[in-house]
């Protein structure tokens, strides 16, 4: 995401040499090394690439001309190089070795779009500039995330099962959270601890939902899509989900339910692959292996849906044996074998 705020740095470069036989390490060439597999070369690289969005740190840009030294593995220099512009720029840098390394005449002055001034004088300080900001990129793009459409909780864990479905989304400045037809008023909000991005949860009550939510969430990135938040050993993954509210697959959850066949009878009749679409979605599944490779099966115990043996003939009408009954979905990636075991919960409603 790009942002508004572009750091303009100026280059201030003294003249390369002054004679054509100088030696290599006249005062005038900075020293100070940036080695090409070193940290910051790659931060140098994302700031003036643009083929990648995901990776391209577009909060700030260079102002050219500019000049470059380059050196060999020994250190020795090799060059010094005109720079015109970006495309020059990213062209010198992808084609250096990476025993090679470069170096850039200090100081550099900033100026920001809101007028203040900064100084970079070392290596170290372009690193603190060109991260911070990185993180206040990614703190905006993490807050564009949330306002767009919903989040919605995949299936990660028997743990965590209780909040599949639930959802979050964000209205006038206000996250409203949904988790089986209760409705919690909060906010949420980014923000980096010692170069980790994260989600402050908060949700205006003091019950066990809000217990559990209220926290400082560590961010990364599943997909496109994907939002995995950490905290200790629990790990929650939002999905998000665009024009559809609330979402088709509603936040029940894995619970499905069917109208009773007879008054108190507590048996319904349940077509199991109704169900199929949804457990995706509910699960990361969906979008990220291609549906043709996927292979779904239903089973009445845990025992039998690891064996892969006795499975419920998913096409056809099911009763339940009891009122609540839990079933046991294997999800088979048959490209690689992997398979996961996911309990859903039938239940009967008196229509």
């Amino acid at each position: 995401m790009k942002l508004q705020n572009y750091l303009c740095v100026f280059l201030l470069l003294t003249s390369l040499f002054s004679c054509d036989n100088e030696p290599v390490d006249s005062p005038t060439v900075n020293q100070e090394i940036i080695e090409v597999n070193s940290e910051l070369f790659n931060l140098v690289q994302r700031t003036v690439g643009d083929d990648d969005p995901l990776e391209d740190i577009s909060c700030i840009e260079f102002i050219y001309p500019l000049s470059l030294f380059t050196f060999d593995e020994n250190h020795t220099l090799t060059g010094a190089h005109y720079i015109a512009n970006n495309d020059e720029f990213i062209s010198l840098l992808n084609s250096l070795d990476y025993t090679e390394s470069i170096s850039i005449s200090y100081p550099i002055s900033g100026t920001l779009s809101s007028g203040s001034q900064i100084l970079i004088e070392t290596n170290q300080d372009l690193k603190l500039a060109i991260q911070e900001c990185l993180e206040e990129e990614e703190i905006n793009e993490c807050e564009g995330l949330l306002k767009q459409c919903l989040w919605q909780v995949t299936y990660t864990d028997e743990a965590t099962g209780i909040y599949t479905g639930s959802y979050f989304i964000e209205d006038s400045g206000v996250t409203i959270y949904e988790l089986d037809g209760q409705t919690f008023l909060g906010s949420w909000s980014a923000f980096f601890i010692e170069e980790e991005l994260h989600l402050n949860i908060y949700l205006n009550e003091e019950n066990e939902t809000s217990s559990f939510w209220n926290k400082d969430w560590k961010v990364s990135y599943v997909g496109n899509i994907y939002m995995q938040l950490t905290w200790e050993d629990q790990v929650i993954i939002l999905h998000q989900v665009c024009g559809e509210f609330p979402p088709t697959c509603g936040n029940d959850g894995l619970t499905f339910s069917e109208c009773e066949m007879e008054t108190d009878s507590q048996q319904s009749e349940f077509v199991l692959n109704n169900y199929s679409e949804c457990i995706l979605e509910l699960t990361l599944f969906d979008d990220l292996t291609p549906t043709e490779s996927i292979v779904i099966s239903y089973h009445e115990t845990q025992d039998d849906s690891e064996n892969d043996i006795n499975s419920i003939d998913s096409s056809t009408q099911y009763i339940n044996l009891s009122p609540t009954q839990t079933i046991w979905v294997r999800i088979e990636n048959t490209l690689t074998g992997d398979y996961t075991i996911i309990p859903i919960t039938l239940t009967v409603t008196p229509c």
